[in-house]
This record gives C-alpha cells, sequence and structure tokens, in this order.
C-alpha cells in the first residue's frame, strides 16, 4: 500500500494556472494523507479526515476546506485561509496552519456525528432560511403538506399516498431523512428554495429550477413524476385560494407516455446473478425473502411488501381493494395463489398480536420493510463485483419493477395463456368480456405461478434434476398418488 503524505512545504507549492474558460479555484483533495514533518509527532489525529483539502485561486491565494453531505448534496465547508506556513504559536488572527485546519475538521465532523449539526456553509444556511417566519404567511411546503393531508389522505385516500408524500418530502421540500426502529421518514423544516417560498410569490422560474435539477440527479422519468404531483397540488389550492394562480403549464414535461414506456426485462443469466448475489446475504434478512417473492409472484412492491398474516388464507394471499392499483375501480380483493416456493420464503410467524401484522419486516412486525433502495443499492454492487470477477460484462441498468415485467415475459414465454397471466398481473379486461366473463380464473392463475416457479428453479438451479422441477407442475393433490 502506497501511503502518501503533505506538509506545510506541499501546501507552499500548490498552484493553479487555469487555462482558458476554466475557473479561477481548485480544490487538491488531502483526504487520507499523512502529516509529515515535526507537527506530525504533536498531533492527536496525523492524517487528513474525509473530505479536507485546499482550495487555491489563480492569484495564489489558499484556503483549508471540507467537504460534507446534507440531504444528498454536497456543500464545501471553509475551515480558513491558509496561514502561509508559520508556525501555531505565530498564526495571523483568522487563518490556520495545517495542523490547526485538521484540528478544526475533526471537530466539524463530530459536531455533525454526534449532535447533527447542520453542515452547510454560513451562506448557504442564509440562503436556504425559510423566508416566511412571520406568522399567516403560507409557503409552498406548506400548501403540499395540507394537499397531502387533506386531499391525497383523507379524501381520495390514495394508496400511493405514502410513496407521494416521501418524494415530495425528500425532492422538492428537502427534509431530512430519519430513521427510527428500522423505519425511515423525512422530517424538519423545508430547506430547498421552492419549499421556503411564500405561495403568494411562487412563480414558473422555481419550478423549473427544481425540475431540472431533479433531472439531472434522479432522471428525466422522476421529474415529470414530481411535476404530476405539483401540478395537481397547485390546481388543488387554485380553487381554494382566489388570489393563487398555478405557475404550470402544458409542455413542461419532459418525456412522453409513449416513448418513456420501460421494455427491460432480465433474461435468465441475470436472474441467476440475482439469486446467487442474494444467497448468503449479510445485510437485512428479510430483503432477500421479499425480492425472490416478488419475481415469484409478478406481484407489485408495495402488494408483496406491505402483506400481513391476516392475508393469508388456505395458502393464498387476498389484497384487499385499497391496496391493489386495479382494486378499487373493480371494488374486489385480489385472490393470488401462493407456490411452494412463496410459502417457503414467508415461513413462520415469529411475532404474534395486532401490533405486529406484516409478514415482511425489520421491526418485529410492528411495520413493514421500506429500505428497498439500500438493499437494491447492495444487491446491485454485488452483482457488478461478480461479474467483474468472471470476466463478464456490466448488468445493464434496471429497476425492482422490471421483475414483474420478467414475470409475465417468463410465464408467456413458457406455454402460459396470455389471459391467464394477465389474470396473474391483475390487469383488467377491456371491452364486452369485462360484462360477461365473470369466471375468477383462479384455477389457471395457480397453474401460471406453478409454471413460473418451475421455469425460476430451473434457472437458478441449473443442476436441478427434471424431476425436482417437475414438483412445481404438480397440482398438491395429485402429489403421492402416482
Amino acid at each position: 500500500m502506497v501511503i502518501r503524505y503533505t506538509s506545510e512545504q506541499d501546501i507552499r507549492d500548490l498552484k493553479w494556472e487555469p487555462p482558458p474558460g476554466a475557473s479561477r479555484n481548485k480544490v487538491y483533495s488531502l483526504a487520507g494523507r499523512k502529516v509529515k514533518g515535526e507537527p506530525a509527532l504533536k498531533l492527536k489525529l496525523a492524517t487528513c479526515p474525509s473530505g479536507f483539502g485546499c482550495r487555491v485561486t489563480s492569484e495564489g491565494a489558499k484556503a483549508f476546506t471540507l467537504l460534507v453531505r446534507h440531504n444528498g448534496a454536497q456543500h464545501l465547508h471553509t475551515l480558513g485561509q491558509w496561514a502561509g506556513g508559520q508556525a501555531n504559536g505565530n498564526v495571523p488572527e483568522g487563518c490556520l496552519s495545517l495542523r490547526g485546519a485538521i484540528d478544526a475538521a475533526e471537530i466539524l465532523w463530530q459536531d455533525i456525528k454526534k449532535n447533527g449539526a447542520d453542515p452547510r456553509p454560513k451562506r448557504t444556511l442564509k440562503i436556504a432560511t425559510p423566508l416566511a417566519t412571520k406568522p399567516g404567511v403560507k409557503t409552498v411546503a406548506d400548501v403540499l403538506d395540507e394537499f397531502v393531508e387533506r386531499y391525497v389522505i383523507k379524501e381520495k385516500k390514495l394508496r400511493s399516498a405514502a410513496k407521494l408524500k416521501r418524494n415530495l418530502d425528500r425532492l422538492v421540500l428537502g427534509r431530512e431523512r430519519v430513521v427510527e426502529d428500522g423505519v425511515a421518514e423525512y422530517r424538519g423544516p423545508a430547506t430547498t428554495r421552492i419549499g421556503t417560498t411564500p405561495i403568494s410569490d411562487l412563480d414558473r422560474d422555481h419550478v423549473t429550477e427544481l425540475l431540472d435539477a431533479i433531472a439531472d440527479k434522479h432522471g428525466l422519468k422522476m421529474s415529470d413524476a414530481i411535476l404530476a404531483a405539483l401540478t395537481k397540488a397547485f390546481r388543488w389550492y387554485q380553487i381554494r385560494d382566489k388570489k393563487f394562480k398555478t405557475p404550470i403549464v402544458p409542455g413542461m414535461a419532459k418525456t412522453s407516455t409513449t416513448a418513456s414506456a420501460r421494455k427491460r426485462k432480465l433474461d435468465a443469466d441475470e436472474i441467476w446473478d440475482v439469486w446467487r448475489c442474494l444467497a448468503g446475504w449479510e445485510g437485512v434478512e428479510c430483503f432477500p425473502r421479499v425480492y425472490k417473492a416478488l419475481l415469484l409472484t409478478a406481484c407489485r412492491r408495495s402488494e408483496i411488501a406491505e402483506a400481513s398474516w391476516s392475508e393469508i388464507v388456505d395458502e393464498t394471499l387476498v389484497i384487499p381493494p385499497s391496496r391493489y392499483k386495479t382494486g378499487v375501480k373493480l371494488g374486489d380483493d385480489f385472490i393470488l395463489p401462493l407456490t411452494a416456493p412463496v410459502l417457503e420464503l414467508i415461513g413462520e410467524r415469529h411475532w404474534k398480536g395486532s401490533a405486529a401484522p406484516y409478514i415482511f419486516t425489520t421491526t418485529k412486525g410492528r411495520a413493514p420493510y421500506q429500505d428497498f433502495e439500500g438493499g437494491v443499492t447492495e444487491l446491485k454492487k454485488r452483482i457488478a463485483k461478480l461479474r467483474k470477477k468472471e470476466g463478464r460484462p456490466a448488468m445493464k441498468p434496471w429497476q425492482t419493477r422490471d421483475l414483474r415485467r420478467s414475470a409475465m415475459s417468463l410465464m408467456t414465454g413458457n406455454g402460459v395463456p396470455r389471459d391467464h397471466a394477465d389474470a396473474v398481473l391483475g390487469h383488467i379486461i377491456d371491452g364486452t368480456a369485462a360484462t360477461y366473463d365473470r369466471h375468477d380464473y383462479f384455477p389457471e392463475k395457480k397453474a401460471a405461478l406453478r409454471k413460473l416457479a418451475a421455469v425460476v428453479e430451473s434457472i437458478v438451479n441449473p443442476q436441478a434434476s427434471a424431476l425436482a422441477v417437475a414438483k412445481f407442475l404438480t397440482p398438491p393433490e395429485m402429489e403421492g398418488g402416482q
């Protein structure tokens, strides 16, 4: 391992001669470097901390900096001007030696980690300070909170209410993410420019600035999802306040529904990689179980992740209309047959009582599993490492919802009739068939899911015998009777 060093002399030697059109400042990273020379022997911590650096201007001015994160965004905190190589006892007021800068950085890091201090520079805090501190002045954050509480939750009772609120808190309002008992929530005051703006001062520039930032960091589709939510929220508030007019106009979307329709599905090698990397999982225990169940049931994420023990009836999952996307329109429970592999993933109930209803949980049943973002990120890292080790190309970008499309393709590609696979996915029947076809398709769904289980087993366990795979295709009443 090569150990890199730095010293006061190295700071003195730093220069920046910007080429035409380049920034007049450059930050040199010193993170992880050992401090050499006599002063290092007196340092309590002789290694430059994470994010530590030195900013050099084209005029030769130098200042020590610390790169910190807040709500997913990076901020460059200026610790102080360089003292010009003077010993600690002769450092000019307001300046820092290398030793003093490292001490200041460590103090700041400790304040952030232990006391939860806001790491953003003072100039950033000044800009982000809520403008509407006077009583009676309503901000965009107040309007969005009221929209979610009154319209989304109480009036419409949308099953996507939690997801919508999370996206608004995270991407629009910049609230702090807090994890308690394995459950992540966004709390505290809004910190973004649009969130702290009085609703009476809101204009189109605020919205376009926000959407551009989301598109750059999270993609065009997420930008359009936020636009749709803001469009509905501002129209709702426009009806309630005669003085307010929504700044959103047609044409602000960045994609079209048809052009952005996803086509990605996982092929056999990719499914095998997913299964291999979920084996021996060292993270949250329930993540591999719920993730495998998503493919084996062809369900949407929340329909499995939020399943409760009361919904398990005679080896079926009875999903109420409030939890199923098409259930509200049809007004019926969705009945999902559970195959042997899925029942094995569900396992036995460890926590009983009305206070612990959830199957897939990290909180002893009190709340459903929620940290898909963390689990999927770790899974993708493992797959990338596995493929690199085996000399295979990186896996193409994919999302959790692609598992549902993959399950549909596996069923129809292995002999399951299209209408039977549609029944598994809960698609609404159109036309006259919707009026006259009252069959529940339960036997067909059961057979289709058994076929899916058999196909997945043949992929993830290629050494399995034909008899082992065939067991997934044999109805329970026929097992042992031949």
